[in-house]
């Protein structure tokens, strides 16, 4: 079995809680993945836009401002509904500890990638967002601005395969990032937008639908989970 490493995951833990206010200012945070550390940007002009490469030991305020201050001048990354939906979420719980939707379902990581050839040829498997919920389940949710189940059902089935497969990558990485015991229990959420009856079909796969209203609230987009 190759040895696991979080270590970028650890730094972005390091410096999210180092950097708390600043990031919470500017709408950003830190994400770390298998093989790289990334600074974010939550805000709606530049969702999901980032900067990798970064080396930890050398961050501080001013860094942060710069690369912040780069991402909105350059606009670097894809602005889609889908990025602005995930970086809603994620600020969302930045300021709340818990996703806005679930019950009680904090976050974990999101874009977590995996691409090893040892798993699947090679071939990436990426998903929207992972959190934990109240019994320590880990929760694989993937989010669409449209309605295609058939690519949501293969992206959410090849992750949860993904976590089937490297359990000791898992339990670890939880139990680093939010210091609990992951359960070994999966759940499945796939979030996109609302229509007036629920899916059915969906309930003999385990997966938990939750459907999306975007909303203005005193001038500012919101969403309205359902």
């Amino acid at each position: 079995m190759n040895e696991i490493n979080l270590e970028y995951f650890e730094q972005a833990k390091k410096l999210n809680k180092e950097h708390e206010d600043i990031l919470r200012e500017r709408n950003g945070h830190f994400r770390g993945n298998l093989k790289s550390l990334s600074l974010i940007s939550l805000k709606k002009n530049t969702p999901e836009c980032g900067k990798s490469g970064l080396n930890s030991k050398k961050v501080d305020v001013i860094l942060i401002n710069k690369k912040l201050d780069d991402i909105e001048k350059k606009g670097l990354g894809r602005r889609t509904r889908e990025k602005e939906l995930q970086a809603w979420i994620i600020s969302y719980a930045q300021n709340n500890s818990v996703l806005p939707f679930g019950n009680s379902i904090r976050f974990l990581t999101s874009e977590f990638a995996y691409g090893e050839k040892d798993y699947m040829n090679g071939e990436k498997v990426v998903t929207d967002i992972l959190g934990i919920d109240e019994e320590n389940n880990l929760v694989v949710i993937e989010l669409k601005t449209g309605r295609d189940k058939t690519e949501l059902e293969k992206q959410i089935k090849e992750f949860c395969g993904l976590i089937e497969q490297k359990k000791d990558l898992f339990k670890e990485l939880v139990k680093l990032l939010l210091e609990v015991k992951w359960s070994e229990g999966i759940k499945k959420i796939i979030v996109w937008p609302y229509e007036k009856e629920p899916r059915t079909d969906w309930k003999d796969k385990e997966i938990i639908e939750i459907r999306y209203k975007e909303v203005i609230d005193n001038g500012k987009q919101n969403y309205k989970f359902i």
